[in-house]
């Protein structure tokens, strides 16, 4: 694994057999991340500078959002969208568990040490779910997901979160085409 990541950066397509590697590697970051929201939360809860450890705590958890935002909608960059409702689907259950280590992380923080055994459950989880969403990602750009197949329906709830977030993407892009407009017109303006 190590020479074919080795011949992989060498490479000039920057990919290792079909996944690009920004894509490996932020996917690898999102399973760091998990581990370092509930360290960062024991360290508040024994009280090793606990201001610091909480903004910490907080940087992580905004960039777990960030980076599965980038993940599945991609960037100006390397960093291809996802177009699969399968690994979507696999991505939003991370993510509600994600969610889950982060209420767990933030009540350790306010002393809740019940809390603290549940989180030490919850990151062995979510890093063999990261795991196998790293597979279905790879799978992915392989060629290798068949969206036809997709083998979960889903609920009401969970169709409703899925039309809030379509709409909230596409709020996004509004937003992002408008002040895209608008930095067209300054510059503009200012010529």
């Amino acid at each position: 694994l190590i020479e074919k990541a080795q011949e992989a950066a060498n490479s000039s397509t920057g990919e290792m057999d079909g996944m690009p590697l920004i894509t490996l590697d932020l996917l690898h970051l999102q399973r760091m991340r998990l581990s370092r929201l509930s360290a960062e939360a024991h360290l508040v809860l024994y009280g090793l500078k606990p201001d610091l450890h909480r903004e910490m705590l907080n940087a992580t958890a905004e960039e777990i959002l960030q980076t599965n935002e980038r993940l599945i909608l991609g960037d100006s960059n390397a960093l291809q969208p996802i177009r699969s409702l399968c690994v979507t689907q696999d991505m939003a259950d991370v993510m509600v568990l994600f969610r889950q280590v982060e209420e767990a992380a933030r009540e350790v923080t306010n002393g809740d040490r019940e809390e603290a055994a549940r989180l030490m459950h919850l990151v062995p989880e979510g890093t063999e779910r990261m795991l196998r969403l790293t597979q279905k990602v790879d799978d992915f750009y392989r060629g290798l997901v068949d969206d036809t197949n997709c083998s979960r329906s889903l609920t009401t709830e969970q169709w409703l979160q899925l039309m809030v977030e379509v709409v909230r993407l596409a709020c996004l892009g509004e937003d992002l085409a408008s002040s895209t407009t608008n930095v067209t017109a300054a510059r503009a303006a200012l010529k």
